[in-house]
């Protein structure tokens, strides 16, 4: 299937994002001062944040198409959304588990179970005890969207009034009483159970992910003074927070919330129009082939790079850390920090996703032999009766 340039370019831009982040973070972690961290905070949004709510959107927007594809049959879309994810999941925690755990004497636990499942960054947020070692908790709220994606996909073509708005008043109970629903479910169930922020909740992240489908089912065009209006939209909740007193008291965060929403909507229909004509997706792949290379290249690896991105940070600055504490990155060392990061983590995820690919591909063809060979001895023993 020939490659969408465009849909490629916003999830490379998204993977950067949250790789941006977290390098950050991994500075602020230990310790080290350098004048130079690059972009990652706005009023309203965080660079991982935002990279995550495009994540969601590019989601919902191309598993629309992938539900059409299969002939919107729920069996045929779960195997196809398995296999995307668990082998190249399973292959990465294979990989850590072997450069980490086993030469720490970090034998399997019964917590392992949560990591068979992909949830163990998911629950090791909400306080329990998980073999959490790749990926991010995102993971599991992606998962979770997957399976109520064949529900969310109705829901958006036969009643997109009612449940947009629907959605909409949910998502603003849901934040305005966050808290108490917070504190209750704890006391509850004697374990928090909400995330202590909730933008890392499901129900904050819905609204983004359905956007995505709304976006695949009604924008098929989009106007220039509506790319306008998003752009600047973004750009007021980059430097300005909401006034105080706009939202009710007691919502929790919220400003940094919606600021977050409205700013991926924002970017997200500036991406729409491109999508909406084929001519110029075309006339840029073919003007910029070298560009279009490198955008399909980071797409192609992007969720492996997710998976695998934060551990080869870690150990990186852990080992390099003490060496730069004192003395601090300078703007050289920073970048070439960065892009050596970047590199060794494109690097390892090559090698784990095309081997993933070998071995998937090898078992497939195994499986079709040997379903043919038994194909073909039923039909002999048929003959033979």
């Amino acid at each position: 299937m020939k490659r969408n340039f465009n849909l490629d370019l916003l999830r490379s831009i998204a993977f950067l994002m949250i790789f941006v982040f977290h390098f950050n973070l991994m500075i602020g972690t230990y310790n080290i001062d350098t004048p130079v961290p690059l972009f990652v905070r706005a009023e309203s949004w965080t660079l991982g944040s935002l990279g995550v709510g495009i994540f969601l959107m590019l989601s919902g927007y191309v598993l629309k198409n992938s539900f059409e594809r299969s002939g919107e049959k729920i069996s045929t879309f779960y195997k196809k959304r398995l296999l995307a994810i668990f082998p190249l999941f399973y292959a990465c925690y294979f990989v850590a588990y072997l450069w980490i755990d086993l030469p720490a004497g970090n034998l399997l636990s019964r917590y392992h179970i949560w990591s068979v499942f992909g949830f163990d960054g998911f629950l090791s947020m909400r306080g329990f005890s998980t073999c959490y070692r790749i990926g991010e908790w995102y993971l599991g709220v992606i998962l979770i969207y997957y399976l109520l994606f064949p529900f969310l996909y109705k829901a958006v073509k036969k009643a997109p009034l009612v449940f947009g708005l629907s959605l909409l008043v949910l998502h603003f109970l849901f934040m305005y009483n966050y808290e108490t629903l917070a504190a209750r479910i704890s006391d509850l169930f004697k374990h928090p159970i909400l995330p202590p922020e909730p933008s890392a909740s499901v129900l904050v992240l819905l609204p983004q992910f359905v956007a995505g489908i709304y976006l695949a089912f009604y924008v098929k065009k989009c106007h220039p003074a509506l790319l306008l209006a998003c752009a600047f939209i973004f750009g007021v909740f980059s430097f300005f927070d909401l006034p105080a007193g706009l939202l009710p008291e007691g919502t929790f965060n919220g400003s940094w919330i919606y600021g977050n929403l409205i700013s991926v909507l924002a970017v997200f229909m500036i991406f729409a129009y491109a999508f909406s004509n084929k001519k110029r997706e075309e006339s840029k792949v073919s003007c910029i082939p070298l560009l279009s290379g490198i955008v399909g290249t980071i797409s192609k690896y992007s969720f492996t790079m997710f998976l695998v991105h934060h551990i080869l940070q870690d150990r990186l600055f852990s080992k390099y850390s003490d060496k730069v504490v004192s003395t601090g990155l300078s703007a050289p060392k920073y970048f070439l920090l960065f892009f050596f990061a970047l590199i060794l983590t494109f690097l390892l995820s090559c090698l784990i996703q095309n081997g993933t690919d070998t071995i998937m591909k090898n078992l497939k063809a195994r499986f079709e032999k040997r379903a043919s060979k038994g194909a073909k001895a039923n039909d002999q023993a048929s003959i033979n009766t």
